[in-house]
Formats: C-alpha cells, sequence, structure tokens
C-alpha cells in the first residue's frame, strides 16, 4: 500500500477557497421563521405493510390530538368521539343517597344458628295461631270425616315446627315433584328424618288440615277483606321483617304466578 504524501502548500490553498465559495450560497431563514413553532407531521402509515392508505380511509380516522384532549372522527366526518369518559361533577341529588346500611337490625344482629334467625321471621306466637286455627278445623270435621279418633288427633306446637322443617328438608332436597312414598320409602333410597317426624299419611293429613285463621269467622271477613284466611300471619310476618331487615339498595318487587287450582278473587 503506498504512503498518503502530505498536502502542499497550493493544495491547502484550493481547498480553502473551495470553502469560503460554498458559504456565500448558503441563504438564511433565520427572519422569516422567528417566533413560529416548528410543525412535524408524521406518517401514521407504516411502509412496510401490504395495506393501502386507501382501505385504512374506510375506517375510523386515527386517533386527533388537540391540546392534551385526544378524540375519533366517525366516518361522516362529523360525530367526534372522546376517549375518555366525561367527568361529572355535579352533586349527587339527597334522595339518591343512601343514609341507611343495609342488612339485619335490632333482634336479628344477636342471632348465632339457623333456628333463632328462623323464629325472628316466624314467632312461636304465630306457631300457636296456626295450631289454635288447625286445632279448630279438627273439633269440627272430626265426627263427620274421620271413623277413628286417631286419624283425626289434635296437632301441637311441636308437630307444626316438624312439619315446617320436614317442607325445608324436602326443598333442599329437590323433592318438591317426587311422590311422598319415595321420600318416606324404608329400601334405603329415602330420607330418614322424614321418618323419625311422622308418616307420610300425618304429613299429608297436617298439609290438607293447615289452617291460618278462624274458620267460623272466616265467610263474615271475606266480605270486607280478600285475605282473610291468612291476613293474621301475612300481617306478623311482615311486622318481623320490617322489625329485623333493612332492604338494599337494589331491591327489586317481581310478580311470582304459583301454580293453582281453584277460584281466586284477587289477580296475583
Amino acid at each position: 500500500m503506498d504512503k498518503k504524501r502530505p498536502l502542499t502548500e497550493r493544495e491547502l490553498k484550493e481547498i480553502v477557497d473551495n470553502f469560503s465559495d460554498f458559504d456565500e450560497d448558503i441563504v438564511d431563514f433565520a427572519d422569516e421563521s422567528e417566533g413560529e413553532e416548528e410543525v412535524i407531521q408524521y406518517n401514521v402509515y407504516d411502509s412496510e405493510s401490504e395495506q393501502s392508505a386507501v382501505e385504512d380511509s374506510n375506517y375510523t380516522h386515527e386517533l386527533e390530538n388537540q391540546g392534551d384532549e385526544f378524540f375519533y372522527i366517525g366516518k361522516d366526518e362529523e360525530n367526534v368521539w372522546k376517549s375518555t369518559p366525561v367527568s361529572f361533577t355535579s352533586k349527587t341529588r339527597s334522595k339518591n343517597i343512601i343514609k341507611i346500611l343495609p342488612g339485619s337490625k335490632g333482634a336479628a344482629k344477636t342471632v348465632s344458628n339457623h333456628l333463632e334467625s328462623f323464629y325472628i321471621f316466624i314467632s312461636n306466637e304465630m306457631i300457636d295461631n296456626i295450631v289454635t286455627c288447625t286445632n279448630l278445623l279438627y273439633t269440627e270435621n272430626k265426627k263427620q270425616n274421620f271413623a277413628r279418633d286417631r286419624d283425626c288427633k289434635i296437632t301441637s306446637s311441636t308437630e307444626i315446627q316438624a312439619l315446617f322443617g320436614a317442607l325445608y328438608i324436602i326443598a333442599v332436597k329437590k323433592g318438591n315433584r317426587v311422590d311422598v312414598r319415595e321420600l318416606w320409602s324404608t329400601d334405603g333410597t329415602g330420607i330418614i328424618r322424614l321418618r323419625a317426624a311422622f308418616s307420610y299419611r300425618k304429613f299429608l293429613f297436617l298439609l290438607r288440615a293447615l289452617r291460618f285463621d278462624n274458620i267460623n269467622t272466616r265467610k263474615e271477613l271475606q266480605n270486607i277483606d280478600k285475605l282473610a284466611a291468612i291476613r293474621d300471619i301475612y300481617s306478623d310476618f311482615v311486622k318481623n321483617c320490617m322489625n329485623n331487615y333493612i332492604p338494599g339498595e337494589f331491591i327489586t318487587i317481581d310478580e311470582m304466578l304459583h301454580p293453582f287450582r281453584g277460584r281466586c278473587g284477587f289477580g296475583q
């Protein structure tokens, strides 16, 4: 490889003269752009993509920037969609402010098991009233409809509570549409607790004979109250609910249709 030789004085002078000629051709734009901000436009299309700009124009425009706020422009070039939800600074109306926390209150706060919770809403006084009204039906119809006294024995508070417990067990076991004899079956497929409480004949008899009002005054009361047959226990139950529970913010009231055969004096 040849060694580089040093430049002569003449060659250095020619290089200096060439640079001085280049400086004279430079135009100064400083005065024209003074005080203006530089605007830079970025290419939003990918040069390596196979899709063209025409295809992209069919979709919503790219995210626009106006100061600190971003928004989208629709296809019709008129609708503007903000990228962030609008903040509401207005105060909540006083009627919409929940001042009472939902949940149990009163005696319901001190319960420690499921049985106590049941007695909070179905009290012993309500059960005694059911026993009295049901036994009244036994006394009135015993001689006409039953040949033996043992087929129509009066019930008790303990037996009515056992009836409610049996209904709960049947509901938990999904047996509401199962034949009663299968629930009391002794081949191992039945429920032992039901057989321990009473026979299936007694169970059916209690369901048929269960009453919540005085049958001697029902006709008179039905002229002024269509719910006379259940008015007393219904009022007591609603009262217990109001005294022991506060409904939540999102509670709803809806209708529920029950299967029923017979005449009904009021709409369900």
